[in-house]
C-alpha cells in the first residue's frame, strides 16, 4: 500500500479483484482471451449491490456513494452491458477459478505489505469514507 497520510493508506490497483476483472474484460474485448468475464462481473455486481446497501445504511457520504456508483458503472456495468447476451460456458467458470486462484496467490505474496487486511481495508474504506481504494482516491483527488 502507498501512504496517503498518517491515518490512511491507498490500496494498489493490483490488490483489488475488481480491477483484475476489468483487465480481464479489456483482454477479452481485444480478443487476447476467449474466456468471457460475464460470470465474474455477475458475482462482482452482486457483491457491490450488497456493499451499496451497507453504504446507504451507514455513515458513507453522498459524495462517496456517487463516486462508488460512477466507478462501478465504468468498471462493471459498462463491461457487463457488452457481455450480457453471451452464453455462460463451463470453461469461463473454470477460467474464473484460475484467475481468482492467481489473485489469491498474488495476495499471499503481498501479505507482508497489507498485513492481511486488504479486504477489510477495502470495505472499511468504502463504508467509512476513507478513500483508500484506487478509484475513490482518484475521484477525490480530481473533484475535491
Amino acid at each position: 500500500m502507498i501512504k496517503i497520510n498518517e491515518n490512511y493508506e491507498k490500496i494498489r490497483f493490483d490488490l483489488v479483484f475488481s480491477y483484475w476483472i476489468f483487465l480481464w474484460f479489456l483482454l477479452y474485448s481485444f480478443k487476447v482471451t476467449h474466456h468471457s468475464p460475464k460470470l465474474a462481473l455477475i458475482f462482482s455486481l452482486i457483491e457491490n449491490f450488497i456493499l451499496f446497501m451497507f453504504m446507504l445504511g451507514g455513515i458513507s457520504t453522498w459524495k462517496n456513494i456517487v463516486y462508488f456508483l460512477v466507478i462501478n458503472f465504468v468498471i462493471k456495468m459498462i463491461p457487463f452491458y457488452f457481455v450480457i447476451n453471451e452464453k455462460l460456458k463451463w470453461d469461463d467458470f473454470y477460467f474464473l477459478l484460475l484467475v481468482f486462484s492467481v489473485y489469491l496467490i498474488w495476495m499471499g505474496i503481498n501479505v507482508y505489505i497489507t498485513d492481511g487486511k486488504i479486504q477489510i481495508n477495502t470495505i472499511e474504506s468504502v463504508l467509512q469514507n476513507k478513500n483508500m481504494t484506487p478509484g475513490m482516491y482518484i475521484l477525490h483527488q480530481m473533484f475535491d
